[in-house]
Formats: C-alpha cells, structure tokens, sequence
C-alpha cells in the first residue's frame, strides 16, 4: 500500500502543456517533440537585440526638436546680453568715479564733484555727480558728512546711479 508523502510534491513538466506567459524567452528548442495539434506560439522566435529603423528615426526626431528648443533660449539669451554688457560697463564708470570723489579730502569733495569728467578710453558714458549735506544723521553732525550721488547715461540712454556716503574723520 502506498502512503502519500505529507509535504507537496513538486508537479513535472509535460511537453504537450502550452507555455504559460513569459515562459517563451528566446528560441525553443527543435529537439523538443511537439503533439502535431500544438504548434508552440513562441516557437523559432528569438529575442531581439539592436533597435529599430522605425525607432532610431523617433528618436533623432525627438533629440533635434529639444535641442531646437535649447538653442532658441541661449540665443534669446545672447541676444540681449549686449544691454547687459552696457549696465556692466556704466556701472563700472560710476564706481570709479564714486571712488575717486570719496578718496579727496573732505573740504575738496565739492570742487571733486563739479569737476566730474568722463572716463578716458570709453566713449559714450557721459557721468554727473551731485553733492548733498546730511542732518542729524545720528551721532554724526550735518557739516561733517555727505551723499554723494554719481549718475552715469550709457550709450543707449540708460542711467546707472551709485551712492556713497563720506565723513569727515580727521
């Protein structure tokens, strides 16, 4: 008498059951002995390997359309960078002169401000400056500190203001 085990047994293949889904990876085997009412679906296919005609078209399509898009905005960027370059340069003037008014003496800074000329070796930058007393600015009395505002028209007519203030430590 034959007892059956009491754990499952594993269930045997059998070559007339069809493959269940995702079993047909790659060739099957010619050596295999098939019923001849089952012709296995995924018989003599192979796995593929490369990609399409259809899909590298898709894809070169695809990339050139986005790199159309990223050169468009670097040249909308480039484009308006000579403006930029423009504000750079007037705003260097200022601060230049700006500075050279700050490193007179402070009983000179009016006659530094009146005699306020353009930068030598850049043309179309045309600076101005104006001088006004500060009261009761803290602890600081109103004769011995001053704005100084430096105004610079690029050559597009743009105007650029810089300000600095000036004691008198000494």
């Amino acid at each position: 008498m034959s007892t059956k085990p009491s754990f499952p047994r594993r269930r045997e293949s059998s070559k007339t059951t069809a493959p269940r889904s995702g079993q047909c990876q790659g060739a099957v085997s010619l050596h295999e002995v098939y019923p001849v009412h089952w012709i296995p679906a995924c018989a003599g296919m192979t796995r593929q390997r490369g990609i399409s005609l259809i899909e590298l078209i898709m894809f070169i399509v695809i990339v050139s359309i986005a790199l159309a898009g990223i050169l468009l905005g670097i040249n909308q960027i480039t484009g308006n960078s000579a403006g930029t370059l423009l504000r750079k340069q007037a705003l260097t003037v200022a601060e230049s002169v700006l500075e050279e008014i700050e490193a007179q003496k402070f009983s000179n800074i009016p006659a530094a401000v009146n005699g306020v000329t353009p930068a030598s070796g850049i043309a179309g930058y045309s600076p101005s400056a104006s001088l006004d007393n500060i009261s009761g600015w803290g602890s600081i009395a109103g004769a011995n500190a001053v704005i100084i505002t430096v105004t610079v028209t690029d050559p597009l007519g743009n105007q650029i203001v810089a300000t600095g203030y000036r004691t008198s430590y000494y």
